[in-house]
This record gives structure tokens, sequence and C-alpha cells, in this order.
């Protein structure tokens, strides 16, 4: 991981969900699919990705919502990165 990037990934048992909570300053995640849905919260600074083809821009206080089996990216739309939280229900 990039130094100035931080990552922490925690499931709720009792609600069977996923949650993230990220700041990405360099790193790009990779074409990928979950097979789950995505709700993602951009909290600080403009997040970008790539959704069917298309490249979108999330500003502060933007919300992503992601199908499953859907093939996208993200990363940091400026130098002084994004930070997001995200939740993967079931």
């Amino acid at each position: 991981m990039y130094t100035n990037d931080r990552n922490k990934f925690w499931h709720n048992a009792q609600l069977d969900v996923r949650l993230l909570h990220a700041f990405h300053r360099e790193y790009a995640y990779p074409r990928h699919g979950h097979d789950h849905y995505v709700i993602c919260l951009i909290e600080q600074g403009v997040q970008s990705f790539a959704h069917k083809g298309t490249k979108y821009v999330t500003p502060p206080s933007g919300l992503i919502l992601i199908n499953p089996g859907i093939v996208h990216t993200g990363e940091p739309a400026t130098e002084h990165g994004s930070q997001m939280r995200s939740l993967y229900p079931t």
C-alpha cells in the first residue's frame, strides 16, 4: 500500500454487512466487480471511477451506488486524495 493511503475493513456479523473506511491519495483500484451491492459516500476530496465505460467524478458528500457484478474502478481525482466510507450489503 502507498504510504499516504489507509484502509480499514471490518464485518458486522449481526447485520452481515462489510464496511470500509479508506483514504487514498495515490492508490487506484483496478477494474473489479463485487458479488453484492456497493454503497459509497465520499467524505472528503474528489474521487473518480469508471462504470460501464464512462468516467465519473464524485465530489465531497457524493454517493456512489453500484449493482452486483458491475465492473468498475476507483481512484482519487486530485493530488489531495479522497476519503470514503463504503458498505457492502450481502
